[in-house]
């Protein structure tokens, strides 16, 4: 092995511990801002330019989102179950 390909072998070796370091420096922060409440994460947005941070408020709308939806089937649900049982106390006056 000549030097040249040694040094191309613990340059490529270099690289791949920097974008390890990296993910998981990224891993860390993902799950730090996991951690911070919700009225936190909007309040410092404003200083948070990262990429992560973007993505952390993306996930937590989604999430709200989708409770609300939700909340708003088995709101449908209650209501059509309710006008079911309206109409048939009523259909039981009338017949009375």
């Amino acid at each position: 092995m000549t030097e040249s390909t040694g040094n191309a072998g613990t340059a490529a070796a270099s690289q791949r511990e920097q974008r390890l370091a990296e993910s998981q420096r990224l891993v860390e922060e993902a799950r730090r801002l996991r951690q911070v409440p919700e009225l936190d994460l909007i309040a410092f947005s404003a200083g948070q330019d990262g990429p992560l941070h973007a993505a952390e408020l993306n996930r937590r709308t989604t999430v709200a989102i989708d409770a609300l939806r939700s909340d708003l089937a088995r709101l449908r649900t209650a209501i059509v179950i309710l006008g079911v049982i309206i109409i048939a106390l009523l259909a039981l006056q009338l017949f009375r």
